[in-house]
């Protein structure tokens, strides 16, 4: 009995283990076992026009501006000027005109002398701010004299070296002609009395000097366009009036 069931273990086994063997066959000759177990399905394919994350598009500022017109574009929030607008066109008159960014102005246009240029070139960076770049762009159309004018007399007080009242009135013609000349210098001369101490004398006459120097640099004379000369003891010929004086001549 046991020898019986022995041997028929090993006759089923043997029927198992082949019909297995015939069915591994014949999936390895059909690839059906590639297809059922081991084959991996496709990656899905990610789309190559994904939405991207939205990118700041905003315009930077910039403007045009002329007595009876202002446009603008772009972004103004950090404009400081941008309310008062009335005002920039006050500053611009006849066929003048500006335009720019938040960054550098140009100013064009024609204006009738040197010191209207740079006259409206202060008012345009007083007007934008000092962290504006302004480019002076007018151009001058009035004629440009080439005769300088008559040498420029100021006249001190005994004592007194500050630029008297009428001072800045008196040196008008010479920055006028030193503007529309750029060839051309100021030559400073101070004069003082013969009466006194001399060294004390040649002091405040330097100080005077000096006074009309800053005048003149004031009023946009560049210090390499000015010179200056020693003091000269003078008797004004009787008047001590005439003689306490600063003289600025053209060369």
């Amino acid at each position: 009995m046991d020898n019986n069931f022995s041997n028929s273990y090993v006759r089923w086994t043997w029927i198992i283990a082949i019909i297995l063997a015939l069915i591994l066959l014949w999936m390895f000759l059909t690839n059906t076992g590639n297809r059922g177990c081991c084959h991996h399905a496709p990656a899905i394919a990610v789309a190559s026009d994904a939405a991207e994350a939205p990118v700041n598009t905003t315009e930077a500022f910039s403007f045009s501006a002329s007595a009876d017109n202002f446009i603008s574009s772009g972004d103004s929030s950090n404009i400081a000027w941008i309310n008062n607008v009335d005002t920039l066109k006050s500053l611009l008159s006849n066929d003048l005109s500006v335009d720019g960014n938040g960054q550098t102005i140009t100013l064009s246009g024609a204006v009738d002398s040197e010191e209207d240029k740079f006259q409206k070139e202060l008012d345009a960076q007083a007007f934008f701010g000092s962290d504006v770049t302004i480019d002076n762009q007018f151009t001058v159309t009035a004629e440009v004299t080439s005769t300088a004018p008559s040498t420029a007399k100021i006249y001190f007080d005994s004592g007194y070296h500050r630029l008297p009242a009428d001072g800045a009135a008196l040196l008008e013609e010479t920055v006028t002609f030193l503007k529309n000349n750029p060839d051309k210098k100021a030559i400073i001369s101070g004069y003082h009395d013969t009466t006194g101490v001399l060294a004390s004398n040649q002091e405040l006459a330097k100080k005077r000097a000096q006074s009309v120097y800053d005048a003149l640099v004031a009023a946009g004379i560049s210090a390499g366009k000015i010179e200056m000369r020693k003091p000269v003891s003078a008797d004004g010929g009787g008047d001590l009036n005439e003689a306490r004086r600063v003289e600025v001549s053209i060369e």
